[in-house]
């Protein structure tokens, strides 16, 4: 077999082309050249969605509810309710002679005259009914802005003291170690004054007690 029959065979196999077969005729062996491939440029590294802000939980007037659903201004409601008003017991209970108040909205009419008075009288707006002394039961005093208190059946010791009420007032239990039980008599007082009362008493604004009348539901 010579040269040429040799070419040709090899011309037949696959992958061969003719700068194989002129190369081999010239004696010189030619590599075939690399396929280079083109890859698909790498996209750019996304950052991570952004997680939504939290929802607030808000009711139809736009008022923010806590977890339990309650909303913060009753909350705030209930705590102004604490100031002044019936005395409290230091257990959370209320006190021994609760107080009546005045619906908010209602029409009001203040006593006449402002009297205070034991525990045989009957209370309620004094000048109501003609020629019935009542003792007025919703006092507030405008010196310390609280509501005035009172016991009734008990009395004050000689021992109580401007700083006794202003430590221990509203709160019943605190108050309790000074009243002696007495008869008809009622002990009043608010967070500055006290007064113990056993027949009607007219209460002065210019005197010493600075007691008004906050007014009667119609």
């Amino acid at each position: 077999m010579d040269v040429d029959d040799l070419l040709a065979e090899l011309g037949d196999l696959p992958g061969s082309d003719g700068r194989q077969r002129s190369g081999a005729a010239g004696g010189v062996s030619t590599a075939s050249r690399p396929v280079i491939t083109s890859q698909p440029a790498q996209r750019a590294q996304q950052p991570p969605p952004r997680a939504p802000p939290p929802e607030v939980n808000r009711s139809n007037t736009g008022v923010r509810r806590n977890t339990s659903g309650k909303c913060e201004v009753d909350d705030l409601l209930g705590d102004l309710g604490d100031l002044g008003g019936m005395p409290t017991s230091s257990s959370g209970g209320r006190g021994r002679q609760p107080t009546t108040s005045t619906p908010v909205g209602a029409s009001t009419s203040r006593c006449i005259s402002l009297v205070i008075g034991g525990s045989q009288l009957p209370r309620g707006r004094n000048g109501g009914a003609a020629g019935m002394q009542h003792c007025c039961d919703n006092l507030r005093c405008t010196k310390c802005d609280f509501k005035v208190v009172w016991f009734h059946d008990q009395g004050w010791t000689s021992a109580v003291d401007y700083m006794f009420f202003r430590n221990n007032f509203p709160t019943a239990d605190k108050l309790a170690p000074e009243l002696r039980r007495s008869p008809t008599c009622s002990a009043y007082c608010c967070q500055c004054s006290w007064r113990n009362a056993t027949a009607g008493q007219r209460v002065d604004f210019g005197g010493d007690l600075r007691w008004v009348c906050a007014g009667h539901a119609l």
